[in-house]
């Protein structure tokens, strides 16, 4: 009996010292979808709240610093790196390097709102190209 327990005991402990965990960064919920913003590995876990189930993961090359969800995309900053991820099939839309590591990022119907450092930059959804850049000082 007492070798079952001690077995079972390290059985278990093996099993957790193989397992790596990942860095959660940060959590949002976007119509009936949670969103998990992971670093190492780095990656998008998604759940589904109304089927009870998880979504294919989104695969990031680089470490994330910050992200936000609309009806289409992902947009997710990289450090000074910022991207939008296609929710339809997973490509990468580069939009802009800032000129410090994204800290914030959300989005409103036409615009996504980036924190760069002490500059808030507002970037059209419609092309990427107009910019507003405001001082948060």
């Amino acid at each position: 009996m007492k070798s079952r327990l001690i077995v079972l005991i390290l059985l278990g402990c093996s099993l957790l010292a193989n397992h790596s965990y990942a860095a959660l960064e940060d959590v949002t919920q976007h119509n009936n979808i949670v969103y998990f913003l992971y670093s190492t590995p780095n990656k998008i876990v998604r759940y589904d709240t109304s089927q009870k189930a998880f979504i294919e993961d989104i695969t990031l090359t680089k470490v994330p610093t910050a992200f936000s969800v609309d009806d289409n995309f992902v947009y997710v900053g990289s450090h000074r790196e910022v991207n939008a991820i296609s929710l339809a099939d997973s490509s990468t839309h580069f939009l802009r390097n800032a000129s410090n590591d994204v800290s914030a990022i959300t989005n409103s119907s036409q615009k996504i709102h980036i924190k760069d450092g002490n500059t808030l930059i507002s970037i059209s959804k419609s092309d990427y190209n107009d910019t507003n850049n405001f001082s948060l000082w």
